[in-house]
């Protein structure tokens, strides 16, 4: 999982983001950029430039083994790269962005009584197979029981609207 904060700093020691203020006084800013591990909860890579650097910078950093999931936010968009990772065995998962381009598999009548704020009623393809399949190696592998994945996939399923210690579950199911 990739993510990325701002640190507004007490000088303009690093170039910021975003107008200059009115006062003409624009203080320097930090992105800090981290990859965590989903595995180990822990940091495994992090990285601080300039908040003036685009996030999509920091994917090309990125050590990956083949067949690695990485998860981040629209502001890593970089179709270049995304490209790249297809090709290598990489997969991603990130939020598209409002210009993205996707394929519409059918469009609907809008019925005149429904809000106005309701622009276009259409099916869309989306790939969210690939964020299960993300999710579901993640708790395999976090489990410490052996299962199934079918039978790991009918329990989850079956659980979804219960509030459970999932991992605790998965760990020793007859334990309440």
């Amino acid at each position: 999982m990739v993510d990325s904060s701002t640190i507004t700093l007490f000088s303009d020691i690093l170039k910021g983001v975003g107008r200059n203020p009115i006062t003409g006084k624009k203080k320097g800013s930090i992105k800090i950029h981290t990859m965590i591990n989903a595995m180990e909860d822990v940091p495994c890579m992090i990285k601080f430039p300039s908040a003036a650097t685009h996030d999509h910078i920091f994917l090309k950093d990125l050590d990956l083994k083949k067949g690695s999931y990485v998860v981040f936010d629209k502001g890593y968009v970089d179709y270049q790269q995304y490209h790249e990772w297809t090709l290598n065995d990489f997969y991603f998962v990130s939020r598209q962005k409002d210009n993205a381009r996707y394929t519409s598999l059918e469009e609907f009548d809008i019925p005149d009584k429904i809000n106005d704020g309701v622009l276009k009623d259409e099916k869309i393809e989306l790939l969210v197979s690939l964020i299960i399949k993300l999710i579901m190696i993640v708790i395999q592998r976090k489990a410490q029981r052996k299962w199934a994945y079918s039978n790991m996939m009918y329990v989850i399923r079956h659980h979804l609207m219960t509030y459970i210690d999932l991992f605790k579950f998965l760990k020793n199911p007859e334990d309440k």
